[in-house]
């Protein structure tokens, strides 16, 4: 299985687990509304799964050959734990996120940090939500 082989809600949902993994279900939804709003914004690629496998934008992707077959721990990160509470979050999250079930709970962001943390240097950012240890940002690029 390779990621170009995973329909745009499975690369969704894989992404806000690996991303929001243990936050609350507004962070999850609020890295979606990221997501969704980069594919919006003529500034990144124009489709899902070319935003969330941009080189360097999220960081569960940093360092994988997003050409080559997934290692089996990679594909149980899109395969395994259905049953649980966080893994159905995550799915619920990415097929409203999907057919805009619900607005944007970020007010516009296009970045999300893990961690609290300081702004990249450099470029001018306003903190836009706050969700768990997230933090979201808008970013001009």
């Amino acid at each position: 299985m390779k990621l170009s082989d995973l329909t745009d809600i499975q690369l969704l949902a894989g992404t806000i687990r690996k991303e929001a993994e243990g936050e609350p279900v507004l962070g999850k939804m609020a890295v979606a509304c990221v997501i969704r709003n980069r594919v919006a914004d003529r500034r990144w690629l124009d489709s899902w799964q070319g935003v969330m496998l941009q080189a360097q934008q999220f960081s569960c992707f940093n360092g994988l050959d997003r050409g080559s077959d997934l290692s089996p721990a990679w594909v149980r990160v899109f395969t395994e734990h259905r049953a649980e509470t966080w893994w159905r979050e995550c799915q619920y999250v990415a097929f409203g996120t999907y057919w805009d079930w619900y607005g944007d709970v970020t007010g516009g962001a296009n970045h999300s940090v893990g961690t609290i943390a300081a702004p990249h240097g450099g470029r001018a950012e306003s903190l836009l939500c706050q969700s768990g240890r997230m933090c979201f940002s808008g970013c001009e690029i």
